[in-house]
């Protein structure tokens, strides 16, 4: 299947997050598809929107055997919050703690996580067409062009990774004796991880006490030693960069928000905390694609398969975050503006159908994951199944591999593009390669909010019922928004559809796409040394940054931070 080149047919927002190996996976089949002819790049190819995790550091990692067992205060859903749970950054456990620095660690603990995320995400991503992360030079490119902005945190934490899968280990090979950069075996990931937990309190029924946990101090230490281990890869990273790494990210972001009016395609793969200026900003969007997490949900309760029981998903599934808000402004921004809208839930890719679209990527990691756990030389192993490799370890003790749906998104949206432009009256037209992977149907997705309202109710009186003081309850019971998916007709849907099912033909092509992201391991080299001319590399940053400040007219905000100098911009 031919795939789109790096001419301006499109100018992609991708939001995208980093805990899952297919977040990485996903930019990764972006990126290949725009830099496999680096002299035709001149300008920036998208953005990568960085959809950032809640992160606290200080609590333990929930696959510590001496602490997990069947406990209850690690079951993934219940009504009323659990102690690791909560709005905004501070757990439900510490949300009544007057220590100013116990309630201020988490935001810093998230953001030193989301910068080395950046740092681990593009490092992986880069390594998978070729472009070397140790070479200053790779980092210039990607910033110019695929530049990063990092997107406000989610208003709900769950269960989120940072307490189950310590990601920011997975290429820390350093740790091991082997090269920084390189996946870590799960045998050195479980040491790593035990040593960063030490001890943790437990109470008389074995289960994690925090209170005493932070009141004796080891909290404070535990968080102290996964910092580190963080500090010392993006002091490595800096001394690649030759600069600071928060100034690097800035410079994205400075780049990214210049470049905001020139998007035409959302793809959305986290949850959305783009904010309503965001969507003002988004004035040449046209579509949307992507996974809608609440399909997920209103697929249980009857209105996207034929079943009349309902019933909640995530009593049962990890969900790790959650911006209800910024969904229904997402549903906002698609009805106001008039975006066609195509999204498939993650329950697609269950059943016989779905697993046979991700089947490749089970069978050709088992090597990889006998080889790692042999502890053989990792140095061969392609970056992305390394990586895939090393988060099944971390999601399951015997490896299992763990469902890829991320990808989807972005084939869908290359294959459409590939095709946009092509004349389906000329004889060569082959209606099969037109056809996505996912069998999409014109759906109104909204809101049910009496249902909403319904499922709060009989939450709050489930926790009263346990103890739980009523002023408390506020603050401690979950309300979660609940959206139904029906299928109606065309114009009914407001340009959104809803994908009920996958297109058997496709499936091959997609599985041979997905092959290809998990096997390449091209030659690492500086991106001068694999193209003689890339005109985006030409200018130095500074002249790419005043060319790069007001692309067009219309992507030009005078009134924006980012917009300095509107008194010389020769478009005003």
């Amino acid at each position: 299947m031919s795939m789109w080149s790096a001419t301006r047919k499109a100018f992609p927002l991708m939001v995208q997050d980093t805990s899952d190996s297919d977040n990485q996976l996903a930019l990764a089949g972006y990126l290949q598809a725009v830099t496999k002819d680096l002299s035709k790049i001149t300008k920036p190819t998208g953005i990568w929107a960085v959809s950032p995790r809640h992160a606290d550091l200080s609590f333990p990692g929930a696959f510590n055997k001496a602490i997990v067992g069947n406990r209850s205060d690690f079951r993934s859903f219940e009504p009323v919050k659990n102690l690791h749970e909560g709005s905004g950054l501070v757990c439900r456990a510490d949300s009544d703690s007057t220590d100013q620095e116990l309630l201020n660690a988490p935001m810093e603990d998230s953001q030193l996580m989301i910068y080395n995320e950046i740092r681990r995400t593009y490092s992986s991503v880069m390594m998978s067409v070729g472009l070397d992360p140790f070479e200053q030079s790779s980092w210039e490119f990607i910033l110019r062009a695929f530049p990063c902005l990092v997107m406000p945190l989610p208003a709900e934490h769950l269960l989120s990774h940072h307490y189950f899968a310590r990601e920011f280990l997975f290429d820390r090979g350093d740790l091991e004796g082997k090269k920084f950069g390189m996946p870590l075996t799960a045998k050195s990931y479980s040491r790593i991880v035990n040593e960063i937990d030490g001890e943790v309190a437990a109470d008389s029924s074995g289960a994690y006490d925090r209170k005493e946990d932070v009141k004796r101090g080891l909290a404070k230490a535990r968080r102290q030693r996964a910092r580190k281990i963080l500090q010392d890869a993006l002091d490595i990273w800096d001394g690649v960069l030759g600069t600071p790494h928060k100034e690097w990210i800035q410079t994205c972001e400075t780049i990214s928000k210049s470049h905001f009016g020139l998007v035409t395609d959302v793809l959305v793969m986290a949850p959305v905390t783009l904010t309503d200026e965001h969507w003002e900003r988004l004035r040449n969007a046209k579509r949307l694609w992507g996974m809608f997490f609440a399909l997920d949900n209103a697929a249980e309760y009857g209105h996207w398969v034929v079943d009349d029981k309902a019933k909640n998903i995530f009593r049962n599934n990890f969900n790790t975050a959650l911006d209800e808000e910024g969904t229904l402004r997402m549903l906002k921004a698609i009805h106001k503006k008039e975006l066609r809208a195509h999204f498939h839930p993650t329950e697609l890719f269950k059943g016989d159908l779905g697993q046979h679209s991700w089947a490749t990527a089970r069978e050709i990691v088992k090597p990889v994951h006998e080889l790692m756990a042999e502890q053989g030389d990792t140095s061969k192993v392609p970056p992305m199944l390394g990586l895939y490799n090393c988060y099944n370890c971390a999601k399951s003790p015997k490896g299992d591999p763990q469902q890829i749906s991320d990808p989807l998104t972005v084939f869908e949206f290359l294959n459409f593009i590939a095709r946009f432009e092509q004349d389906v009256t000329d004889t060569s037209f082959d209606p099969d390669s037109f056809m996505p992977v996912a069998s999409y149907s014109p759906s109104l997705i909204q809101a049910d909010n009496p249902t909403t309202q319904k499922n709060y109710q009989a939450a709050c009186d489930f926790a009263k019922s346990k103890g739980i003081p009523e002023d408390q309850v506020p603050k401690l019971v979950r309300k979660e928004q609940v959206f139904v998916v029906k299928f109606t007709y065309e114009p009914l849907n407001n340009g959104m559809y809803a994908g009920h099912g996958l297109v058997k033909r496709m499936l091959p092509e997609y599985s041979g796409w997905l092959r290809s992201l998990l096997e390449a391991h091209p030659p690492l080299k500086a991106p001068e040394q694999q193209c003689a001319t890339i005109p985006i590399m030409e200018s130095t940053r500074n002249m790419f940054l005043r060319s790069n400040m007001c692309v067009t007219a219309n992507s030009c905000a005078a009134d924006s931070p980012e917009c300095s100098s509107t008194s010389q911009c020769s478009l005003m």
